[in-house]
C-alpha cells in the first residue's frame, strides 16, 4: 500500500463480495452486483 492507513479495510466486515482486477469495468460489476442484491428483496441495513 502506498500509505500506512490505506493497509486496513474499515469495511470489509460489512462487505458483500469484492470486484477488483477488471479497472473501469469494476465500477459497472458492482453497480450491477448492487442492483441485483437491492432486487434480492435483501435488507441494506
Amino acid at each position: 500500500a502506498r500509505e500506512p492507513f490505506r493497509r486496513q479495510s474499515f469495511f470489509s466486515d460489512l462487505a458483500l463480495g469484492i470486484i477488483c482486477g477488471f479497472g473501469a469495468r469494476s465500477y459497472d460489476l458492482a453497480l450491477v452486483a448492487a442492483i441485483d442484491h437491492l432486487d434480492s428483496g435483501a435488507n441494506i441495513s
